[in-house]
């Protein structure tokens, strides 16, 4: 026997659903492959058969990669990978062996943001140090730049150290699974849009820009927001550091 339901409509009220039992008039195959568990399509609780009068769609919990900053959670840093965040992971190699990056300006503008509103910003990368992404950092007025090999979970405590914060004062973004020792000791985790897969199963949240293409502004949008909303002192809307070089 199995139940199927018909779907009515009162006057002035919401849908209404019935349940009527039905007999089967053949046996299934027995090579037949079931579409789902047993039971599913007949649960008192199943959202076919839910009370009459409540709404067609009921809000769906927030996937873990959708998670909110938790309101009680207190973020000073935002610490960063760099290529494949700040830049969109190709690497430009010129005839006599230099290598290039492009860098958004809408990141530079995310970072002056959050180093005006009284945020450390860090930024960590496994590339070769051949001074492109310090004369960014540098110009941007970035407190505490790591270029090199080596864990990132290590390097991480390491730059907080540096800059004065906990690493669960911290919201680390990366896209890579290099990354992944920092986000597991980071306090918030987020990733761009365009991540290794790995790494988006295990964030907090994934945002929607691509690395290099406006991600760290959306995660710097993201923790001002968060601030504002706990009401932090010094959180000012268009503040801006007295950093030398370009501004953005």
């Amino acid at each position: 026997m199995v139940l199927i339901g018909a779907r009515s409509f009162r006057p002035g009220g919401g849908p209404a659903w019935s349940v009527y039992p039905v007999r089967t008039l053949r046996k299934a195959r027995p090579d037949a492959t079931p579409i789902g568990p047993i039971g599913a399509a007949h649960r008192s609780d199943h959202p076919l058969f839910r009370p009459s009068g409540t709404p067609d769609r009921l809000p769906l919990p927030a996937m873990p990669h959708e998670q909110p900053i938790p309101a009680d959670l207190d973020l000073r840093a935002v610490v960063s990978d760099v290529d494949g965040v700040l830049t969109d992971g190709l690497v430009g190699l010129s005839a006599n062996g230099h290598k290039f990056r492009q860098f958004h300006v809408h990141d530079g503008m995310g970072a002056r943001l959050l180093i005006g509103a009284g945020v450390k910003v860090g930024w960590i990368s496994a590339s070769v140090d051949d001074g492109v992404i310090r004369t960014r950092a540098e110009g941007l007025g970035v407190h505490a730049v790591d270029v090199g090999e080596g864990d990132k979970g290590v390097r991480l405590r390491r730059l907080c150290a540096e800059i004065g914060v906990e690493p669960g004062q911290a919201l680390y973004i990366g896209d890579d699974v290099n990354d992944l020792p920092a986000m597991r000791i980071a306090g918030f985790s987020v990733c761009p849009a365009d991540s290794r897969p790995e790494v988006r199963e295990v964030v907090h949240r994934v945002l929607d820009a691509r690395g290099g293409r406006g991600a760290f502004r959306e995660a710097a949008d993201l923790l001002l927001a968060h601030l504002r909303a706990r009401g932090v002192v010094g959180i000012v809307d268009g503040a801006l550091p007295n950093a030398e070089g370009p501004t953005a």
